[in-house]
C-alpha cells in the first residue's frame, strides 16, 4: 500500500513541477493554469490514496471471508467425521462380522459335504 501511495505522490509532484516550469516560462498570465495543475495533481493524489485504501479494505474483507469459510468448513468436516464414526463405522463392523460368519458357515457346509458329518 505504501509503494502505491509513494508512486501516486511521485506522479503528483512530477506533474506539479512541470506545471510550475510551464507557468514560469509563460509568465504571470499562466499562474492560474499552474494553480489548476496543482489542484488536478492533488485531486489525482487523493484519488490514488482512496484507491489504495479501497483496495486495502477489499483485501481485509477477502481475508475475513476466507477465515470464516475455513472455520465453517472445519466445523462441517468435524460434523461429517463424527457422524461417520457414530453411524457408519458400527454398520461396517457388523457387515464384516456377518461376512466372516457366512464364510465360516459355507466352509463348514463344504467340509461336511466332502467328508461327511463329524463323528464325535
Amino acid at each position: 500500500m505504501e509503494s502505491a501511495m509513494t508512486t501516486w505522490t511521485a506522479v503528483a509532484s512530477s506533474v506539479a513541477d512541470q506545471g510550475r516550469k510551464l507557468a514560469a516560462a509563460a509568465g504571470p498570465t499562466c499562474s492560474t493554469v499552474a494553480e489548476k495543475g496543482r489542484q488536478v495533481c492533488s485531486t489525482a493524489a487523493e484519488t490514488g490514496r482512496q484507491a489504495c485504501s479501497c483496495a486495502a479494505e477489499v483485501g481485509r474483507q477477502a481475508g475475513t471471508v476466507a477465515w470464516k469459510l475455513t472455520r465453517s468448513t472445519g466445523k462441517a468436516a468435524w460434523i461429517a467425521g463424527t457422524s461417520f464414526l457414530v453411524l457408519v463405522a458400527p454398520l461396517m463392523i457388523l457387515t464384516d462380522r456377518e461376512a466372516a460368519f457366512n464364510e465360516m458357515y459355507n466352509a463348514r457346509t463344504e467340509y461336511q459335504t466332502l467328508l461327511g458329518p463329524p463323528s464325535w
